[in-house]
């Protein structure tokens, strides 16, 4: 079996179960390093992080800080709300004595006070040439049902992602619920990457949604998607709920290959 690239230690928040795990043991970046233990390599890589400042509009950002051995490999601030970095790690910055080595997540007030809570939702470190999927704006935080065992994020009326451009086409699939129980037709959605609209399809059941991505048009959007939909919600208008977001698609997963 070939061992994993990497491994999360505590204080992540890539599902809501390992989020709520987080919260009750008090972790997060904001309190202690959030550890990734990443196989050794020499090759060059790249990695993303994303998660949410979880202030309220108007609170102080934070600093975030990706360390190894207490070297700083990349630093950046984040306003109240969700935030996503891409950070290329050159030649030997991964090489080592031990099978894997360890990058800490830390967060701290940028004026100086404790920081608010942080939650880091995404995480992805890859080889040169290695597909990879992160979520832009227009998703929200992941959620979990127990009792069915689903987990998923919806997506907005206008979702993005940024898909990494590797030299060669890239499939897209896109896991998700039937939208019918939501709306009185099935919805249009349509996929651009950049300004080329690549294809559309209206689900009305259950669906796994393939699109090859070209090459071409992954790199000169620097690897930007969107996909959108005409039809949308917000329970706050249906139910009274204080519960303002706007909801298009509930989807299951996204993969890349």
């Amino acid at each position: 079996m070939q061992p994993p690239g990497w491994m999360l230690d505590r204080g992540w928040a890539l599902t809501a179960e390992i989020g709520g795990v987080t919260a009750r043991e008090g972790a997060g970046p904001h309190r202690r390093p959030s550890v990734a233990w990443v196989r050794r390599r020499a090759d060059g890589t790249q990695v993303f992080i994303g998660g949410r400042h979880l202030g309220r509009e108007g609170d102080s950002a934070v600093q975030l800080t990706l360390s190894r051995e207490g070297r700083t490999l990349s630093d950046w601030v984040a306003p109240p709300g969700a935030f996503f970095r891409l950070i290329p790690l050159s030649e030997g910055s991964l090489e080592g004595t031990e099978p894997y080595v360890a990058l800490e997540v830390t967060a701290r007030g940028a004026d100086g006070k404790d920081p608010m809570p942080v939650a880091l939702e995404q995480f992805d470190l890859q080889s040169d040439g290695v597909p990879m999927v992160g979520l832009l704006e227009g998703w929200h935080e992941p959620e979990y049902n127990p009792m069915t065992a689903l987990a998923w994020r919806w997506m907005s009326e206008r979702g993005n992602l940024w898909i990494r451009p590797v030299g060669r086409d890239v499939t897209l699939a896109l896991t998700g619920e039937s939208p019918l129980p939501y709306y009185d037709a099935a919805p249009q959605v349509v996929l651009s990457v950049g300004t080329r609209q690549l294809a559309s399809f209206q689900p009305s059941a259950g669906y796994t949604w393939t699109v090859v991505l070209p090459a071409d048009a992954l790199t000169a959007a620097d690897g930007r998607v969107t996909i959108q939909s005409d039809r949308w919600f917000s329970p706050a208008q249906r139910d009274g709920s204080a519960d303002q977001r706007h909801l298009a698609l509930r989807v299951y997963s996204i993969e890349v290959r």
